[in-house]
């Protein structure tokens, strides 16, 4: 399952539909992927503390698999 980056925000937000969907999914053992892209759009928030900083890393290192997103990947 790919996720964007408005996903991974409402997560972070605490948005109860979306937060339910994605530990039902971890749960499940489905594998979630995150493009490099999105990884970068979500890490470049300007107003995290370093703590937030720090604890988004290790939400997304721990929760999904990077997917390095090149050219070809994008014609794909």
């Amino acid at each position: 399952m790919n996720f964007d980056t408005n996903i991974v925000i409402a997560y972070l937000e605490g948005d109860p539909a979306v937060t339910e969907s994605i530990l039902a999914w971890t749960r499940e053992g489905r594998i979630l992927f995150l493009s490099t892209v999105a990884e970068s759009e979500v890490l470049s928030f300007s107003q995290f503390t370093g703590e937030e900083r720090i604890a988004t890393e290790k939400f997304l290192e721990e929760n999904f698999t990077s997917v390095v997103f090149d050219r070809v990947i994008a014609r794909i």
